[in-house]
C-alpha cells in the first residue's frame, strides 16, 4: 500500500540538509500550484455568467489548489518558521481576487457621486428654464418680437456646464434666433395713425418756426417801405416799395383751415410703378413739388393738385424767364396739368430768384391762379430748426421745407416719392426724379458742397413713421378693389 503522504516519511529519514533541499522542492510545487489556480479563478469570474460547467471546473481547481497548500502548510509548520511569509502571500492573492470582481476604485466612486449631484443640479436648471420655454413657444403677433425678453442663457441660471450650454438649452436658443430673424422691417409694419403724437410734433414746429404766421409773406408780417433780407444772403436786401406791398395778400392763406388728409408727393423715382396715384387723389389736399410731369405717370402719382412749388430757375432756363409772349403762353398751358392749384415761389430766397417770380405772378395774373411767396423769415427758422436735428447742409430740400408748411395745415400726412436712394428696398435702380432718367443726386455729384443731405432728412421722417406720426409710403400701394 501506497503510504499517503510519502514526502513527509522520507524528510522524518533524512538529515537536515536534505529537509531543507525538500521544503525549497515544495516551495516551488506551491508556487505553481498557485498560479494554476488564480488562472482558474479568473475563468470563473469571467465565464461564470455564460457556463455552469466552467463554473464547477474553476471551483474544483480551487479545492485541488486548497489541498495542495494545506500538505505544504504541515511540511512547513514541522520543519520550519517561514509559514508567516507564505500566509502573507496568500493574503495577497486574496485581496486581488476581490478587487478583480468588481470592485470599483475609490476615486471612481467618488467622481461617479460628484457626476450624480451635477446630473441633479441640471435638472434643477433644466426645470427653471422649461416655464420660459413654455412663455417663447407661445403665439405673438409679429409686430411685438421686439418687445419680448428672450435674453435667456445659461449665465443667468448660474449655470456653469457645458453640458447645459450646449444640450439642455438647445430648444430656448432655437427659439430665440428664430425669432430675432423675424424680425420686421419697418417698411412693413402696420401703420397707425397716432393723432398724439402728430400732434405733439405740430406743436413743436409751430413753437419753433411759427408756420401759422410767417410761412407766407402777407402784407401784415411784411412792412411796407422797409427791407426785407434775402434767407439764403442775408447781407442783400429788397427794399419794400408800395408796388412790391401791394401784391402780397393781405391776410394769411389757410390761416382757419385744416385738412383731414393731406399727401406730399415727391419727385423719387421710387414712384415708378407704384400704383399709388388713386390713393393720393383720394386726399383732401394734395402737395407736389417744383413742377413735375404727372401727366404721363397718373397710374403712379395721380392727377389731383392743390399746392405746387416752382423753382424760379426752372422759369428761366424753360420759359426764357417769361420774357416772350409765346414763353408766357407756354407756361400758361404747362401749368394745365395742375389745374386751379396754388403756386408757391421762394422769390425771397436769393436776390436771382426775385425777378422771375415777380414775371411768374404778373404772367399768371389773368388766369386767376394763385403766386404765393415763402417768408424768408420762415425759410430761416425751417433751416435752424432741421439743422438742430442734424440735417447738416447748405440748403434744406424742398421736400422738407412742404413737409414743415403740411404738418401746420393737415392732421393726417402722407409722403410719397421721398427716397433719396438710387436702389429701392428690394436692390432695384431708383431714379432720382420719376419723370427724367437723366437727374442726378445732388449729395452725390456736389458731394464737397453738401446742398442738400436727404439721407438725413429721410431719417428723420422715418422716426416720425415709426412713432405714427406720418406714413412714409415706400412700397408700391395696392390697387382699390374694383
Amino acid at each position: 500500500m501506497i503510504p499517503k503522504r510519502p514526502l513527509v516519511r522520507c524528510a522524518k529519514s533524512l538529515g537536515k540538509s536534505a529537509l531543507w533541499i525538500i521544503l525549497i522542492v515544495n516551495i516551488v510545487i506551491f508556487m505553481k500550484v498557485l498560479s494554476k489556480g488564480l488562472m482558474h479563478s479568473n475563468s470563473d469570474t469571467v465565464y461564470s455568467h455564460d457556463s455552469r460547467h466552467m463554473q464547477s471546473v474553476s471551483t474544483t481547481s480551487k479545492s485541488e489548489s486548497r489541498k495542495v497548500m494545506n500538505e505544504t502548510f504541515v511540511i512547513m509548520v514541522a520543519n520550519t518558521d517561514a509559514n508567516n511569509n507564505m500566509i502573507g502571500v496568500d493574503d495577497d492573492v486574496d485581496e486581488s481576487i476581490d478587487i478583480s470582481d468588481g470592485t470599483q476604485p475609490a476615486n471612481e466612486t467618488k467622481n461617479s457621486e460628484v457626476e450624480t449631484d451635477r446630473l441633479e443640479e441640471l435638472q434643477d436648471d433644466v426645470q427653471k428654464v422649461e416655464p420660459r420655454l413654455e412663455e417663447l413657444k407661445k403665439p405673438v403677433e409679429l409686430a411685438e418680437i421686439k418687445k419680448i425678453d428672450i435674453s435667456i442663457n445659461c449665465s443667468d441660471l448660474n449655470i456653469q456646464s457645458e453640458r447645459c450650454k450646449k444640450d439642455n438649452l438647445t430648444n430656448v436658443t432655437n427659439v430665440v434666433r428664430t425669432m430675432k430673424k423675424v424680425e420686421i422691417p419697418w417698411f412693413k409694419k402696420e401703420w397707425r395713425f397716432n393723432s398724439s403724437a402728430a400732434a405733439e410734433f405740430r406743436n413743436l414746429l409751430e413753437q419753433e418756426c411759427h408756420t401759422s404766421e410767417l410761412f407766407l409773406a402777407t402784407q401784415k408780417n411784411v412792412m411796407r417801405n422797409t427791407t426785407l433780407p434775402y434767407e439764403g444772403e442775408p447781407r442783400k436786401r429788397l427794399l419794400i416799395t408800395t408796388q412790391v406791398h401791394s401784391i402780397l395778400p393781405e391776410v394769411m392763406p389757410y390761416s382757419n383751415v385744416t385738412f383731414k388728409k393731406c399727401s406730399i408727393v415727391g419727385s423719387s423715382g421710387i414712384l415708378l410703378g407704384s400704383k399709388c396715384g388713386q390713393a393720393i387723389d383720394d386726399s383732401d389736399f394734395v402737395i407736389r413739388m417744383n413742377l413735375p410731369n404727372i401727366y404721363n405717370y397718373t397710374a403712379d402719382v395721380g392727377t389731383r393738385t392743390d399746392f405746387v412749388t416752382c423753382n424760379p430757375t426752372l422759369v428761366r432756363s424753360g420759359f426764357a424767364a417769361l420774357k416772350t409772349k409765346e414763353a408766357r403762353q407756354d407756361f400758361i398751358n404747362f401749368l394745365q396739368e395742375f389745374g386751379n392749384s396754388d403756386l408757391y415761389m421762394p422769390a425771397f430766397a436769393f436776390k436771382t430768384c426775385t425777378e422771375p417770380s415777380f414775371k411768374v405772378l404778373t404772367t399768371l395774373r389773368a388766369t386767376g391762379r394763385k403766386v404765393l411767396f415763402a417768408h424768408p423769415s420762415h425759410m430761416w427758422l425751417v433751416k435752424k430748426f432741421w439743422t438742430e436735428k442734424g440735417v447738416n447742409a447748405v440748403r434744406i430740400s424742398s421736400g422738407m421745407l412742404l413737409f414743415t408748411i403740411a404738418m401746420s395745415l393737415c392732421e393726417e400726412l402722407h409722403l410719397y416719392g421721398f427716397w433719396p436712394f438710387d436702389q429701392d428696398i428690394v436692390g432695384r435702380h431708383v431714379y432720382y426724379h420719376y419723370f427724367d432718367k437723366n437727374a442726378y443726386m445732388l449729395n452725390k455729384k456736389k458731394r464737397l458742397m453738401h446742398w442738400h443731405e436727404m439721407p438725413s432728412e429721410f431719417a428723420l421722417l422715418k422716426e416720425l413713421h415709426m412713432k405714427g406720426a406720418i406714413n412714409l409710403h415706400v412700397q408700391n400701394c395696392t390697387a382699390p378693389a374694383l
